[in-house]
């Protein structure tokens, strides 16, 4: 899911070098909103920061899949829930200097819900929150994912919300 390069390059100056890079398998991720205008967030430990984190819905596209397919999928084994409208909310770039990982973003509604299909290495805990507040979580640094924090920036500004 991960390559490691360093490529033969000319830099700008004109002299070669060596530019060193990553490129991951792409991801999407997926904030689901239900009608009373509650987000459907997790929480988990992120090892790679070394606390909790609250997000979105997010995950890898793995082979052969298209990314509508794979948020889908991700929304129900993450939240244990299925939506029957989706947003497709654009797609963007989290790292640009070093890393190739696009991410494609989804806003899922007219949820159903049902039980988390967890993997072995996951212990997400689903919480509600307002989108109001989620907006808030943002602003004064709760949340702090980018695919998170841009999902719920645009979600807020497509409902009017500021």
């Amino acid at each position: 899911w991960m390559e490691v390069r360093e490529d033969e390059v000319i830099r700008p100056d004109g002299k070669e070098g060596t530019y060193g890079h990553i490129l991951k398998r792409r991801g999407v991720a997926v904030l689901a909103l239900d009608e009373s205008e509650t987000v459907h967030l997790v929480s988990e430990f992120k090892y790679a920061i070394g606390r909790e984190s609250i997000e979105t819905i997010a995950g890898a596209v793995d082979d052969g899949e298209d990314d509508l397919f794979a948020a889908k999928r991700e929304l129900k084994e993450e939240a244990g829930i299925e939506a029957d409208e989706w947003t497709d909310m654009g797609v963007f770039d989290p790292f640009t200097s070093q890393v190739n990982s696009p991410m494609h973003l989804y806003l899922a509604q007219k949820l159903h819900f049902g039980a988390q299909q967890l993997e072995g290495t996951e212990t997400i805990q689903v919480l509600k929150v307002p989108l109001i507040e989620a907006l808030a979580m943002v602003l004064d640094g709760r949340i702090t994912s980018s695919h998170a924090t841009i999902l719920i920036l645009k979600t807020a500004r497509l409902r009017g919300i500021s």
